[in-house]
This record gives C-alpha cells, structure tokens and sequence, in this order.
C-alpha cells in the first residue's frame, strides 16, 4: 500500500471517528439532563475507571494511548453533562 493509500484509510475511520464521537457527545448531554432532573452528580469515578480498564483490557497493545483517549473524551463528556453545575 502507499502512502496516498493509508491517507485515504485513515480519512475513512476519521470520518466514522467523529460521527460517532458525535453521537457520543449527544448521549452525554441527554444523560446530564436526567442527572440533573433526579440530583445526581456528573462524574461517576468508578464508571468511568471501570470502562477505560475494560477498554485497556481488550486492547493491551494500545492500553497507554486508550487511557490518554478516554481521558480527554470522559472530560468532554462530562463537560457537555454540565459537570460545572455540579461544582
């Protein structure tokens, strides 16, 4: 494969990447909205350790660079849960 080749691929799965990451994000101001209906906090620790080991532990080869990922993607996440409302 050249590189033209693997550029392409990887505009594929970018595209795929950031419908779903959209999608994500969606979800997560839904599940901040029913939190803040029934009183419950944003950030849920045990959650969220609990998914990102999960995570790391189907993808050793990648678990340094995974853990980075969800680390930035659960801020956000919490962010557009309206985490600042529960500080």
């Amino acid at each position: 494969m050249d590189i033209k080749a693997y550029r392409s691929e990887i505009d594929k799965i970018d595209g795929e990447l950031a419908a779903l990451f959209c999608r994500r994000m969606e979800i997560a101001a839904e599940i901040g909205a029913y939190k803040r209906e029934r009183g419950l906090s944003v950030r849920d620790e045990a959650r969220e350790n609990q998914l990102v080991e999960a995570l790391c532990g189907r993808h050793p080869q990648h678990a340094r660079e995974l853990r980075e990922l969800y680390r930035t993607l659960l801020a956000l996440s919490r962010a557009a849960q309206g985490e600042a409302e529960d500080a």
